[in-house]
């Protein structure tokens, strides 16, 4: 049992690292939200997301187990992905103005190790009566403007500013021409960015021109101030250049490499998405989804990897560039995980009889504590943490996070940490009548 003295209105949870079992049977949590709960004046193009305590399992994180539906109607449409235990909700459609909507997060999702939320959570946020009426931008293209000896066989790229509207975003919205003959080729769109790949390599020592059109649209309905447009100039050939893998985590040979590590592939030009998936990026004995990014491409596995086991990875010739060109050869590598799995754990205090009242969904933490009629009085407040669960395991590392958030206190306020086996003593952390959240170091 882990014991703390406050001598404030505190909210606090304690986080740690402790050696143990693969075992996992503990309800995922939720550790933020946005917007957060009861957030006023949102934007009415704003994006939802939920972070979770823990990496989730992708695949139950979809738009069944993730709603956002105006108060007492039905759920809007819009896309559901999930990355590094954040998942986010992109309306296909600007919200209503000074609407109160409440977002959903389902017991279907789980972690990794199959465990479902204890119960399903729900937030409200409510958004603001001015409009977005800022168009979006095109930021950066492929090629750039003016490019000249451009490879034949390249695909070309924009960047917006913002994300936008995918059903805006069509044939006539995005054109490629020279000398008044347009160049058919397919679209597709990946986070901001819309991709224009021809359906056959361009002719040698031509200039093309690009256009981005007003028609495609941000969340809010706001198209692009004006048409887009920029030219580059081809060369005499096209790219034959082999991508590689440039990086890997983990890295080749690596051991003792945490059982819930997601995989990653660096590689050393901008690829092609639709090539970067499960089927080209495979991990021996496992099973998972693969997100790319940016160069990169990520592989999160459904659950915990095994411990003291050795793994492959491989990329296999069917990653290709934008220009078409795959790998030279497969890319494999290995790696070893731990022999005993360190965990991250987050204890939530229960509330000691001097407590008066707590709420558990306050924007605070996890636990929002309330100490009644203090004014002129010194007041002693035991919050308990108990670690019966985590009996016989180490804690490597601990870290208590306090905030005070009482409009009223005016003096300074004392925190001290003591255990039924260690005892701080002397060490006193004093904050001032501005609140900063405290930091510090529970053990040593």
């Amino acid at each position: 049992m882990l014991l703390l003295f406050l001598g404030a209105v505190m909210a606090c949870d304690l986080v740690s690292s402790a050696m143990d079992s693969p075992e996992d049977s503990t309800p995922p949590t939720m550790v933020s939200t946005t917007p957060a709960n009861n957030a006023a004046n949102g934007a009415l193009n704003t994006s939802i997301t939920a972070t979770f305590g823990e990496e989730m399992d992708a695949s139950t994180i979809n738009t069944g187990t993730f709603t956002v539906a105006p108060l007492g109607e039905s759920a809007i449409t819009g896309l559901v992905n999930y990355s590094y235990r954040t998942a986010t909700f992109t309306p296909l459609s600007v919200l209503e103005m000074d609407t109160a909507y409440t977002a959903t997060i389902t017991t279907g999702v789980k972690d990794r190790a199959g465990n479902t939320l204890a119960g399903d959570y729900a937030w409200l946020f409510t958004t603001g009566s001015v409009s977005d009426t800022t168009p979006p931008e095109v930021v950066s293209t492929t090629p750039e403007p003016d490019a000249s000896n451009v490879a034949i066989n390249t695909s070309i790229s924009a960047m917006f500013s913002e994300t936008v509207n995918v059903s805006t975003i069509t044939e006539d919205a995005f054109t490629l021409a020279t000398g008044g003959e347009y160049v058919s080729g397919g679209i597709s769109y990946d986070g901001t960015t819309v991709m224009f790949a021809p359906d056959l390599n361009l002719s040698m020592s031509t200039t093309y021109t690009a256009v981005i059109g007003t028609g495609i649209t941000d969340l809010s309905g706001n198209g692009l101030a004006a048409e887009y447009t920029w030219s580059f100039t081809t060369g005499s050939t096209s790219d034959t250049t082999a991508p590689i893998v440039f990086s890997t985590n983990p890295a080749d040979g690596a051991v003792d490499v945490p059982v819930n590590t997601l995989l990653t592939a660096t590689f050393s030009e901008e690829m092609d998405a639709s090539t970067a998936t499960n089927a080209t990026f495979t991990v021996s004995g496992v099973t998972g989804t693969v997100v790319y990014s940016n160069d990169t491409a990520t592989y999160t596995p459904f659950a915990d990897l095994s411990l003291e086991t050795s793994y492959t990875a491989t990329v296999s010739t069917g990653a290709e560039d934008l220009a078409g060109t795959p790998l030279a050869s497969p890319y494999t590598w290995s790696f070893t995980t731990v022999s005993m799995a360190m965990q991250e754990t987050t204890l939530n205090p229960s509330k000691d009889t001097q407590v008066e009242s707590f709420n558990p969904d306050s924007s605070f933490g996890s636990q929002d504590y309330r100490v009644e009629n203090f004014f002129g009085e010194h007041v002693y407040t035991l919050v308990a943490f108990n670690l019966s669960d985590h009996a016989g395991k180490t804690i490597e590392s601990a870290e208590l996070n306090l905030y005070c958030h009482n409009v009223y206190m005016t003096s300074t306020f004392n925190i001290r940490c003591t255990t039924i086996e260690w005892n701080e003593g002397s060490t006193w952390n004093s904050l001032g009548a501005d609140y900063p959240p405290y930091v510090g170091p529970v053990v040593e």
